[in-house]
């Protein structure tokens, strides 16, 4: 695994992929998660939410880079996102 400490990824929200499960969907799953097409490898994955915390963490399933998502106060519909690295 490539050493990744000082790696950092900007996130951005997929705009054309708007129209996914709306979150009452997504809430009825067990485990809320999120896409996200990471472009350091050219691969996606989903990370999964950290229940006790407000936040999805997760990392580049071919590299390890790592992402955390933190969830605002008023959340977004957004259910894929884009990680590039900065």
């Amino acid at each position: 695994m490539a050493d990744t400490q000082g790696d950092q990824l900007d996130i951005f929200a997929t705009a054309e992929w708007d129209d996914l499960p709306s979150r009452s969907d997504v809430s009825r799953a067990k485990r809320p998660w999120v896409g996200i097409h990471f472009e350091c490898c050219q691969v996606y994955a989903r990370i999964y939410r950290d229940l006790p915390e407000a936040r999805y963490d997760g990392c580049c399933p071919r590299c390890g880079r790592r992402v955390t998502l933190r969830v605002g106060p008023s959340g977004t519909h957004a259910r894929i996102f884009r990680a590039t690295p900065a």
